[in-house]
């Protein structure tokens, strides 16, 4: 297996791991990059195109080498898969389970008036976040989005009590490594995920999923239930304390 990855001048935290553990086990890989404001992939003739590959980067790399014919498996993508509108068609515990759609440019005209979650159905323009009823967050958000178009679609629910939080990669339908994201309710990824929360994160899987290749995000709300918070692409996941090692060991036996 090639492994492809979008490096930059100064690559970061989930970029260098990958680039870590693929060099230990001395697999073949090259440094690509997406040149700004286009769909061009630099570097990408110093790969072979019939070998078999693996592409680690941006959201956008990632939808630009799906549609390619060559370089396979190369990314574990379609993009109905990551439309937060549709998971909960497919499962009964996701965590937002009942959304609203809202444009940006209707959320700048009418500001929310309890504390509510709100994220774009397209991956990565808006992460998800929870916005609050008051002033100061509102002229924050609009401040710090000002440039996204008033197009872009969200969807919107209410916002949940969440305790913790923790990431977990799946690869040819097994549960493979996962990292802790939150614990009582602060951002850490150093505590160890408990054998608990893998086996709620293996019996999770046994409901429909996107893909048998998918990076799924499962939380436990203060009352104690767990919930399915999100999917995400295997291919542009940031790792956090995963073992990045078994990530790369599964893909390459399996594929």
């Amino acid at each position: 297996m090639q492994w492809l990855i979008q490096c930059t001048d100064l690559p970061d935290t989930n970029t260098l791991k990958l680039l870590e553990e693929v060099k230990k086990r001395r697999f073949p890989y090259v440094g690509i990059g997406v040149r700004p404001f286009t769909h061009e992939i630099i570097d990408i003739e110093k790969a072979d195109p019939k070998a078999p590959t693996m592409f680690y980067g941006s959201t956008q790399l990632i939808e630009t080498i799906s549609k390619w014919e060559d370089f396979r498996p190369g990314a574990f993508y379609e993009k109905e898969w990551f439309d937060p509108r549709f998971w909960p068609e497919k499962r009964s515990d996701m965590l937002n389970q009942h959304q609203q759609e809202i444009t940006i440019r209707d959320l700048r005209l009418q500001w929310v008036d309890t504390p509510t979650f709100i994220k774009s159905i397209e991956p990565k323009v808006l992460a998800g976040m929870v916005i609050e009823p008051i002033k100061e967050d509102h002229d924050n958000w609009m401040i710090e989005y000002s440039e996204l178009d008033g197009d872009v679609i969200l969807v919107m629910s209410e916002a949940q009590n969440i305790e913790a939080e923790w990431r977990f990669f799946i690869v040819g339908g097994e549960v493979i490594t996962g990292s802790t994201y939150r614990w009582l309710g602060a951002r850490t990824i150093r505590r160890p995920v408990e054998s608990l929360i893998y086996h709620v994160a293996r019996l999770a899987i046994k409901e429909w999923i996107p893909n048998l290749n998918i990076v799924m995000d499962i939380c436990q709300l203060k009352d104690g239930n767990f919930r399915v918070v999100e999917f995400n692409a295997v291919n542009s996941s940031g790792f956090y304390s995963a073992d990045v090692g078994k990530v790369v060991d599964a893909i390459e036996i399996k594929y």
